[in-house]
């Protein structure tokens, strides 16, 4: 039963587990509900709601929207008994406080919430909103943010580093999540501290994770970023499992830190595979952040493009260079396979294809990988795009193994051949409907390889 007193709130369709975990707090401070039916939104003490990921009455969504509407402010944990990658990642985007896996050790999942019990009033400890609400969120100089899922997913990133939550980017390659490691450390408490990545960018070092691990304790504040924790050996997910175990535990009696990781791998597979830890993707899926592909969020490629093109320009020491109208829709208009850092050696390729030029145009990328002819040039018909294309397709592929001299004796061949079948090998017809000398007719066909046989069963002297 909810009581006056009641701080927090557990919403589980399971009344055993229910009570018990109620009964790891102190007497009458945590309270159980069976559906979200029962839950009133009278009891202003409530600080911290749990609900269930499974409740049979209500989707997660619209519980997660009825709980914010009724407690405003108050942190929510979604708790359920999958390592489900979207589920966690759901969750996360839906503004819940944390998503906590029911394999975590309760000590575990006690601590958290305890932590995330506010000291102040709830409208105070309100989470951030979500783009396109009215708030505003502050973006450290330097980033580029032009779409609102971008906008979304540091938003989460703020969250994160606001409560010290260990996060989990996940994401294709080349999205940028490198760069976001960073912001979410400037976004934190202590933006002046380190911000050590392991292995490190350009994976020189040989430090250990045991290394990286102790910088961040003694400098009391900093951040440690994981890059691609899937690619960690087994003794070093226990390394960071234990670490970051210890961690949430003693949370109060140290110096907060900050901790995130990446990976563009499937987590769950790898842990189905026995190549990685369930018990530290059941930490890491604490806060996991979907990092969406560059071709969601085209937004972003002119502010992009014109951002690279400034870098390289003054890195090589060329005067600006200007990024023309149909230059930048070439670009927006292109499948990003290896995302932010294809996009990025596309431009150095353009620039250093325009030479002196101001400015950049589309045809600057030809020859670029991905890049034709086909997605230079572009008919402004139907009918014209498929004339267009069928020229295209009778050309010659250009590039490694092609040789103009060979090819042109080639197509030379093709029609002298022809015009002697038509002929009857009749010199002086063929020579005419060439438009060249019988002379050179011989020549050619002495070059070319081609016997010509006349009416008289002898060759042309």
């Amino acid at each position: 039963m909810i009581t006056p007193s009641t701080q927090i709130l557990i919403i589980d369709e399971n009344k055993g587990w229910a009570s018990y975990f109620c009964s790891l707090f102190p007497k009458d401070q945590a309270q159980y509900a069976t559906s979200i039916s029962m839950v009133r939104g009278e009891n202003p003490l409530v600080r911290v709601l749990v609900v269930s990921a499974s409740l049979p009455d209500s989707p997660l969504a619209e519980a997660l929207q009825i709980l914010h509407a009724r407690y405003p402010g108050c942190p929510v944990f979604v708790i359920g008994s999958s390592l489900d990658r979207w589920l966690a990642t759901s969750a996360t985007a839906l503004l819940a406080f944390a998503f906590l896996h029911r394999e975590l050790p309760l000590e575990l999942q006690r601590a958290l919430i305890m932590k995330a019990l506010p000291h102040t009033s709830p409208r105070e400890n309100a989470v951030p909103s979500p783009a396109g609400s009215g708030k505003i969120l502050r973006i450290p100089k330097g980033f580029i943010v032009k779409s609102d899922l971008l906008h979304r997913v540091i938003s989460l990133l703020s969250r994160g580093a606001r409560h010290h939550l260990p996060v989990l980017l996940e994401g294709p390659t080349g999205v940028g999540k490198s760069q976001l490691s960073q912001l979410y450390h400037r976004l934190g408490s202590h933006p002046e501290s380190p911000f050590v990545p392991f292995p490190s960018e350009s994976g020189a070092d040989t430090a250990t994770l045991q290394t990286a691990i102790s910088v961040i304790e003694e400098s009391r504040g900093g951040t440690l970023f994981i890059r691609e924790v899937g690619s960690l050996s087994l003794a070093n997910q226990d390394l960071l499992w234990t670490w970051l175990k210890n961690r949430l535990l003693h949370d109060e009696t140290t110096a907060p830190v900050g901790f995130i990781a990446s990976t563009s791998q499937n987590l769950s597979l790898a842990v189905e595979m026995g190549t990685f830890s369930g018990d530290l993707l059941s930490l890491l899926t604490l806060f996991p952040v979907e990092v969406p592909p560059l071709t969601d969020r085209i937004q972003e490629i002119p502010a992009l493009v014109q951002h690279f093109a400034t870098v390289f320009s003054r890195d090589r020491r060329l005067p600006p260079k200007f990024c023309t109208q149909e230059f930048l829709v070439t670009l927006v208009q292109h499948p990003w396979s290896e995302n932010i850092s294809e996009l990025k050696e596309a431009i150095s390729f353009a620039i250093s294809a325009s030479g002196d030029q101001r400015e950049l145009y589309a045809h600057h990328l030809t020859g670029f990988p991905g890049f034709s002819i086909k997605d230079i040039v572009r008919p402004s018909s139907l009918a014209g795009q498929k004339a267009f294309d069928a020229w295209i397709d009778s050309m010659p592929r250009l590039g490694k193994g092609f040789n103009l001299d060979s090819h042109l004796d080639k197509e030379a061949r093709k029609i002298l051949t022809y015009a002697l079948a038509i002929t009857g090998s009749n010199l002086s017809r063929t020579a005419s409907l060439l438009g060249i000398s019988r002379r050179r007719l011989t020549l050619m066909s002495h070059k070319l390889g081609i016997r010509i046989t006349t009416t008289r069963g002898r060759p042309p002297h």
